[in-house]
């Protein structure tokens, strides 16, 4: 089956899923995270699934060009 390029890109990490996890200090609207803590919305899950997008979007551009 030969599936699209985009397909193809998103399938394949993007980054080394095994590498330890790094400490990082950052700074987020209070409210907009006090709004999330009752949803137990997990910071570091969705800016690593933000990263993760942005870069499968980077690499759908340049595969594109």
């Amino acid at each position: 089956m030969n599936r699209p390029l985009a397909q193809r890109i998103f399938m394949q990490p993007l980054f080394d899923t095994s590498a330890p996890k790094m400490r990082i200090d950052i700074a987020i609207n209070s409210d907009l995270l006090m709004k999330c803590r009752p949803l137990y919305i997990s910071v570091s899950a969705m800016l690593e699934k933000s990263f993760n997008q942005h870069l499968a979007e980077h690499a759908a551009s340049q595969q594109f060009r």
